[in-house]
């Protein structure tokens, strides 16, 4: 059975991009053959992209959340994994993915993950830094090396993870049911809280629980329609002292569901084989 892919668009003042984005990626998973859904948040947005919207929903499988008050990239993110979580039928199949609107990343980039989501791979990460150190930026580059010792130090480990704040994230839906309880810190970063903090709070709640993960090397377009969201000093001052990744790291994860029907048993068998060697002897 081929899986259902579940992606969430998260979108901030994104009125000359996201409608481009939505068309790209309707052409990808048309040439895909496989059925997908897409939930866009419009959190707070005061341009016009509900409007650029508003055409999609009658060619593509879209629903979308008008949040009239920003509520964040964390708490939005939460809210879409509560409810794919609750939807999908088929979870060790079906697959929940995380782009941004913004065409930092082309949907092209698909064709180099549809293959392994169609196969075992149960979760993906992505990496910046192996495709050309020179197409990320400087504190970017400082982020992802001071974010391994400040994660030793406060004992959140994420394995030998080339990118930490990177916001491609896509995973197994079964994998998102097992650890909602560690997922639930992103409904504590609020509004003033930047999507690489929700990425890092993504990747500590999933990676251990992944048997077959994999990454996908991507190369970031510089945003030439808006300034990046992406502020150093306050990311690192998050590492230090934010709450989230302590307890994101602490939580436990919930036992895996089963899928086989509950072994029958027989009362009456172990009196058979008892009275059959009593008569042997």
């Amino acid at each position: 059975m081929k899986p259902t892919i579940y992606f969430y668009l998260p979108v901030l003042d994104e009125q000359q991009t996201v409608g481009v984005f939505l068309y790209r990626l309707g052409e990808v998973m048309r040439d895909s053959r496989l059925d997908y859904e897409v939930f866009l948040t419009l959190d707070g947005c005061t341009d016009d992209s509900a409007a650029v919207v508003e055409p999609y929903l009658k060619r593509m499988p879209l629903r979308v959340t008008h949040n009239e008050k920003r509520l964040g990239y964390g708490k939005s993110l939460l809210d879409t994994v509560n409810r794919v979580a609750s939807q999908s039928a088929n979870p060790k199949r079906d697959f929940f993915l995380v782009m941004d609107a913004d065409f930092s990343l082309d949907p092209l980039i698909l064709n180099d993950m549809l293959d392994g989501m169609e196969r075992n791979v149960d979760f993906y990460t992505s990496d910046r830094f192996s495709a050309g150190a020179k197409s990320v930026s400087l504190s970017k580059r400082l982020a992802q090396r001071f974010a391994r010792t400040i994660l030793h130090f406060r004992g959140a480990q994420a394995g030998r993870e080339p990118d930490y704040f990177s916001t491609l994230r896509g995973c197994r839906l079964h994998l998102l049911r097992r650890n909602l309880e560690r997922l639930k810190p992103l409904g504590e970063l609020g509004p003033g809280v930047q999507p690489a903090a929700a990425a890092l709070v993504l990747l500590l709640a999933l990676y251990r629980s992944a048997r077959n993960p994999a990454r996908i090397k991507i190369q970031e377009k510089k945003l030439r329609r808006r300034k990046s969201r992406f502020a150093l000093l306050a990311l690192l001052r998050w590492l230090l002292f934010g709450r989230q990744i302590v307890s994101t790291a602490a939580a436990p994860e919930a036992a895996p569901e089963s899928t086989r029907p509950p072994r029958r048993r027989y009362p009456n068998k172990n009196r058979r084989r008892s009275s059959k060697s009593e008569a042997g002897s």
